[in-house]
């Protein structure tokens, strides 16, 4: 990723892909079984505050893995603006006097 980015002056997202698949296949793998630990723990009192709170562990782990993907696609934007790729020089032109 880093010799593409020298290279090209650009990051691309499918070089994060795999990671970020079993990142999210194992964060979600994490949180279902922390749901099925809670299971022996709830009672009636906090039965919906830990099915909330596995669901939004889940949401999380969507948005984690979606805010890297645009931060590909916004390192992306700023290296077009900033970091022009090196263009061969051009030869000035004399004006005729």
């Amino acid at each position: 990723m880093q010799d593409r980015f020298t290279r090209e002056r650009r990051v691309d997202p499918a070089d994060f892909q795999g990671s970020l698949q079993r990142f999210q296949a194992d964060a979600h793998e994490v949180v279902t079984l922390l749901d099925q630990q809670f299971v022996e723990l709830r009672s009636e009192e906090n039965a919906e505050l830990v099915s909330r709170l596995v669901s939004n562990a889940h949401d999380l782990v969507d948005v984690l893995v979606g805010l890297v993907n645009m931060g590909a696609d916004v390192a992306n934007q700023l290296s077009e603006k900033n970091l022009a790729k090196p263009s061969t020089p051009r030869a000035t032109a004399t004006r005729g006097q």
